[in-house]
């Protein structure tokens, strides 16, 4: 070991400019949760609205449960790995975001700027899928066949 090598690496990180929050990654997670809540919306409203021609077409709400757990997953897949992803780190959700900073592998500092961003855009998706499909995408369904199944 060379200990000149070693003192030059710890000044180097010493001198380092100190890290700044990440506005820009905060707006990229803001945008990819938006994404990810309208694409589930959709898909939802798609699935188990009464009018909906693929809800005749899928009958069993077994599948219809399935389906959306795909779309879903898929498409949080693809947003992960997409720039928006790989700008923010792809969480999605405040308990990923929060297990990183405690686990100590997310920086504290952006730990507001991810949870607001992630609330903020759940809030703008589900708003814009109520802006896109209407009433029919946040109506109560407490009269569908998935929610009033019969108690013994």
């Amino acid at each position: 070991m060379n200990t000149t090598t070693d003192v030059a690496q710890v000044r180097t990180r010493s001198m380092a400019p100190r890290r700044r929050v990440h506005p820009r990654s905060w707006l990229s997670e803001f945008v990819a949760t938006a994404a990810l809540l309208f694409s589930a919306v959709t898909c939802s409203r798609w699935l188990f609205a009464p009018d909906s021609a693929l809800a005749r077409l899928v009958t069993g709400v077994h599948w219809r449960m399935v389906i959306v757990g795909l779309v879903v997953g898929i498409v949080l897949s693809l947003l992960i790995v997409s720039p928006l992803g790989q700008r923010s780190g792809g969480h999605l959700n405040l308990a990923i975001t929060i297990a990183f900073w405690r686990l100590g592998a997310f920086p504290r500092r952006d730990v507001a700027g991810y949870v607001a961003a992630q609330l903020g855009g759940s809030v703008a998706g589900t708003a814009l899928a109520r802006l896109a499909w209407g009433s029919r995408a946040s109506r109560d369904r407490s009269d569908s066949a998935w929610c009033s199944r019969k108690r013994a």
